[in-house]
């Protein structure tokens, strides 16, 4: 109840039994209004306990809270994985060396920096060093060739490269998928060590947004496919520190493989109608929804089209929309994760 409604209560049950309707500019009705109001602040409060309360409403540390009490925790932001290669400077002799943390920079201002020492050996022209991201989160993904700034070169080095990607870079994981894996705690709860509680583990360590454990030929063989947020693949580093996890808690007779799931390109086509004037800002928002809700898909989950429909007619502006493809709802195997292909949004009639 708010206020207003409060107020008319506590009037109502004055006046049937005072016989009295009090004016509103009268000391009582000046009292009841400001009853009201801490009442309706009261009734509010109680509102919002009862939601941070449920675990299918609760946000942020309530939600946090909750998971808790079944030994869930949020997954924290994973630093992105690479290797930067180091070109001596012309001129230079002998072994070049560079220390762990050397700083190079993309044209954007994100920083990467070595994770241990290594050294151009005498006689070689470069070296290859592994590196992350300075900051977790996905932002430190990059393509190769991107990170090609020094931020201070040790001395004997010229230039400074990635050949391949800076992959593995994942978001502190958002209210809707820590809700996901306490339902799924709830609903299928582990019993000793079985693929649940292999799946779960798997879903907690950070840099893996899903997983899904397949069984074997033999007993006691399982395969556990996990997948990254926004990536085609699970870095080669997390999936080998998932695996060394999994095999400290295996059973004694289990056999466990870690593998990324296979990726599989969605593509989508949506026609809208939707004004001329906010065409371009509607569909760009649009493409980055479609593109976010494949990149988050879970292993095995397949999308709708009638979610795509959704999606777009969620925008106010959209007054009508069309699915040209997936023709039908995309599906996936269960050691298979969908992931963004080609998107494209047009207009109806454009």
């Amino acid at each position: 109840m708010n206020e207003q409604e409060f107020y008319r209560a506590m009037t109502a049950r004055y006046s049937a039994l005072s016989g009295f309707v009090p004016d509103e500019a009268s000391d009582i009705a000046l009292r009841f209004h400001a009853l009201a109001g801490e009442l309706a602040d009261f009734s509010a409060r109680l509102d919002e306990a009862a939601r941070q309360s449920d675990p299918l409403t609760a946000k942020g540390e309530a939600l946090d809270a909750l998971a808790a009490l079944r030994g869930i925790s949020r997954r924290p932001a994973a630093h992105a994985a690479g290797e930067l290669t180091f070109t001596r400077a012309p001129g230079t002799a002998g072994e070049v060396p560079i220390p762990a943390g050397t700083a190079c920079a993309a044209p954007d201002g994100r920083v990467y920096l070595t994770t241990g020492a290594g050294s151009i050996p005498a006689g070689e022209t470069s070296a290859t060093l592994a590196a992350r991201a300075a900051l977790a989160g996905r932002g430190g993904n990059a393509a190769a060739g991107s990170v090609t700034l020094p931020r201070r070169f040790a001395a004997g080095v010229a230039a400074v490269e990635n050949g391949a990607p800076f992959a593995g870079g994942t978001d502190a994981e958002g209210d809707d998928s820590l809700r996901r894996r306490l339902l799924a705690a709830w609903a299928r709860p582990a019993n000793g060590v079985n693929g649940e509680s292999y799946r779960a583990a798997a879903e907690a360590w950070p840099g893996i947004g899903s997983a899904a454990v397949c069984a074997g030929e033999r007993p006691g063989s399982l395969t556990v496919y996990a997948a990254a947020d926004g990536a085609p693949a699970v870095p080669e580093a997390v999936l080998a520190g998932l695996s060394e996890a999994l095999g400290g808690m295996r059973a004694p007779c289990d056999t466990v493989t870690v593998e990324s799931a296979e990726a599989v390109a969605a593509g989508v086509s949506i026609e809208i109608e939707a004004p001329a004037e906010c065409f371009s800002e509607v569909r760009e928002a649009l493409l980055g929804r479609v593109r976010e809700t494949l990149d988050r898909m879970p292993v095995g989950a397949g999308l709708p089209v009638a979610r795509l429909c959704a999606l777009a007619m969620d925008r106010e502006e959209v007054t009508n929309c069309r699915v040209l493809l997936p023709a039908a709802d995309l599906a996936a195997g269960p050691a298979q994760v969908l992931r963004a292909g080609e998107l494209s949004v047009t207009r109806m009639g454009g």
